[in-house]
This record gives C-alpha cells, structure tokens and sequence, in this order.
C-alpha cells in the first residue's frame, strides 16, 4: 500500500507532461494515430523529464535471478505492467496504460516477492482514443473507471488519471474532471481544437 502524504515533486513533473502532451495533441490529433501511439509518447515523455530532474531510476536489490544479489538499475516509468488488487476478497489483476513506480521503502525487501503485492506505484494512467472509424465504447470506459478507482481505495496507487481523446467532435477547451478519490483521480476529455 501507498503512503499518501510524500514528496510531490514526481506528481508535478508528471501532471505538467501530462498536461502539455494533451496540449499538444489537441493542436495536431492526427499526429498520433492509435492508442498505442499516444501511450508511447507520453512515456517517452515522461521517461525522459524525470531523467532530467534524476528521477527516473530506481536502484533496488535482492533479486537472486539478476546479477545474484547486486542491486540492479530500474526505470519507474513502465507500460501495461501486471498489477494486483481486490474485487470483493477476491485478487484481481490489470495492466494499466502507463504506471510511474515510486521507491520501495527497503531496496533489499521488494514487495514483489510476494505476488500478492504490488511496488508502490505513485500514479497509473489509462488511456482511450476515439477515432472517425474507431468507437470507444461506454463499458471500456466504465471498466477502465472501475479499475481505477479500486486501485486509489485500495491504495495501490497514490494518483490515477484516465484520458479520453475523442477525435470526431471538436471543442475550445479540454474537459477536465477532478473526481474521487479526494482529488486523487483526474478524468480528461481531450478534443481537437477548433
């Protein structure tokens, strides 16, 4: 589980590209042309602003199938990575989008040791991209909302986001919800500019 309450210098940084990117898409949606596209491109940028701020490697040990015990070298940004939690008593996985791990609190004692557990992740986003010929349905979105939101109460994940770029329509502005979870979910709705 997530302690809430730490360093938000990460969250910042990771909200800021976030933001930017859904700037940048709404000036040049055909730039990106899959779902896919987008994913990697926010990782990518995201990799790559906490590689500036020298954030983006975790250093951790223990793993006796890796360089026997030395501690080893780990990016925190990750997509579609398997990720644990609990519907009803009863554990469930997902693989969300793009996940931004924060550090384990013993680098020598991981929590995936146990493959109940989780590495503390600081914020996991899912991403839905509607197209002229493609069409997002409502229940993919309700279930990427589900997850979501059982991965903030449960605290598996500090902060969660869900981007929903819809190509066919066309607006001035972003829609943008800060929702449950005590603000810890963000819920976009991206659309081109006019």
């Amino acid at each position: 589980m997530v302690e809430i309450g730490k360093d938000n210098s990460m969250i910042d940084i990771i909200w800021n590209v976030t933001e930017q990117f859904i700037e940048d898409w709404r000036n040049s949606p055909y730039e990106w042309q899959t779902e896919i596209d987008i994913q990697a491109e926010i990782a990518s940028q995201l990799r790559q602003s906490l590689k500036n701020k020298d954030k983006l490697i975790m250093t951790v040990g223990g793993y006796e199938y890796i360089r026997r015990g030395k501690m080893q070298d780990y990016s925190r940004v990750c997509c579609e990575w398997s990720t644990n939690y609990d519907l009803n008593g009863e554990k469930k996985c997902c693989q969300p989008d793009i996940i931004v791990y924060e550090d384990t609190e013993d680098s020598n004692n991981l929590p995936d040791k146990d493959p109940k557990k989780n590495w503390p992740m600081l914020w996991v986003c899912e991403i839905k991209y509607q197209t002229e010929d493609k069409d997002v349905s409502k229940q993919s979105k309700s279930w990427d909302t589900d997850k979501m939101v059982y991965l903030l109460k449960q605290n598996e994940s500090r902060y969660g986001c869900i981007l929903y770029f819809n190509r066919k329509e066309i607006n001035t502005m972003p829609i943008i919800s800060i929702e449950e979870q005590n603000g810890r979910l963000r819920r976009y709705t991206i659309l081109p500019k006019k």
